[in-house]
């Protein structure tokens, strides 16, 4: 499996310190999938997700499902442009449970930081939560 690399993403820190949480408890990302874009990214309207830049199939059980998380950048509904290295949240696939990102600079304030972390340890218990109805 090859790693996505985020390095070039106004939220990779968030994005990396997400990573390492998940594998701390246990899971295992199984495959990374990127959009790929050319030139500048615009779609259709009717495209199903026109701002999903990348997904993680994460599993920590083979008793369980795997379970997608998908990556959304911001977009523009004025351009239909997706800013492919802004990414504003990500979301457990089939659920409504997102977990936002802002710009990592803004976390160098410790109260954004410490919020930060606290919405980062309740995202994973969702996700934990969410395995459990992803059963064989």
């Amino acid at each position: 499996m090859s790693r996505i690399q985020l390095t070039n993403t106004k939220q990779s820190k968030q994005i990396d310190s997400l990573r390492n949480y998940l594998e701390k408890q246990g899971w295992t990302i199984l495959n990374e999938v990127e959009r790929h874009f050319k030139g500048n990214p615009r779609w259709l309207i009717n495209d199903d997700i026109p701002n999903l830049i990348y997904s993680w199939s994460i599993q920590r059980s083979t008793n369980h499902k795997p379970i997608w998380l998908d990556f959304i950048a911001w977009y523009d509904y004025i351009t239909y442009e997706t800013y492919i290295n802004d990414c504003s949240h990500c979301i457990i696939r089939h659920t409504k449970i997102q977990l936002n990102f802002s710009r990592d600079k803004s976390l160098q304030n410790s109260t954004k930081k410490k919020i930060w972390e606290d919405t980062l340890i309740t995202f994973l218990g969702e996700i934990s939560k969410t395995e459990k109805h992803f059963n064989y």
